[in-house]
């Protein structure tokens, strides 16, 4: 009866942690024209630089960052001066499903920030021309892998290397976004809450859950990495 019960917590904590990680921004199954007309994830599709010059365009763009903006966890930004279309091709091949790269006017990324959590750009992001990449819950680590993995190949390491980026409604300098990009996905935190139910208990899982409750993911791993740090003192 004991075990049936134990087993009984275990299951009601793994859905309560799904949901929990699922709140949030979250990849959406239908795309809009805008989309379809500018940048699709992974670099099968793509205007050949991300670039837009007429008014239509020009809102098209706009419309296409927004939607990008709403599946984000975090962007952030790279220079974008001596890209040609073999490189920016590459990089985007080199992106998971969940991040989204592309060549943005300053003016045009501001404007489909204004009046968001995002509207924290700063002078240090919006300053010559950027390559933008909207990154996904799913996607932080292999959008870092593939981004470094691209600079060595293209030998790009001294002149395209972070600018910095926007999460939580902050901006972020060059190495709080690369740290940003080294937190577990959303898979990896569920293995870690799962394997944590056998070193802590369901009873000390149930209370990190409770504690984090409307939260999103970076809180949770950040609530998650603290108290084991406490635990292994």
């Amino acid at each position: 009866m004991k075990a049936v019960l134990q087993l009984t917590a275990v299951l009601a904590l793994l859905g309560e942690a799904s949901s929990f990680l699922n709140h949030g921004p979250v990849a959406h199954p239908v795309r809009s024209r805008a989309v379809d007309a500018t940048i699709v994830m992974g670099g099968r599709k793509a205007t050949p630089l991300g670039r837009v010059s007429t008014r239509e365009g020009k809102e098209l763009k706009v419309a296409a960052m927004k939607e990008h903006l709403e599946r984000s966890m975090l962007i952030f930004a790279i220079p974008a001066a001596g890209l040609d279309i073999p490189k920016v091709n590459s990089l985007r091949n080199k992106m998971p499903e969940s991040t989204t790269v592309s060549v943005c006017k300053n003016t045009l990324i501001e404007l489909a920030c204004k009046d968001t959590d995002w509207d924290h750009l700063g002078e240090d992001l919006t300053t010559l021309e950027n390559m933008w990449f909207f990154v996904g819950e799913d996607g932080l680590g292999d959008t870092l892998k593939g981004y470094e993995d691209w600079m060595k190949e293209t030998a790009t390491t001294k002149t395209h290397e972070l600018k910095g980026g926007v999460f939580e409604g902050a901006a972020q300098d060059p190495a709080a976004t690369a740290a940003i990009l080294k937190l577990p996905s959303k898979k990896d935190l569920m293995a870690r809450i799962a394997g944590g139910i056998q070193m802590a208990g369901a009873q000390g899982i149930a209370i990190r859950l409770k504690k984090a409750a409307g939260g999103k993911l970076a809180r949770a791993v950040k609530l998650l990495v603290e108290e084991e740090k406490l635990a292994a003192e």
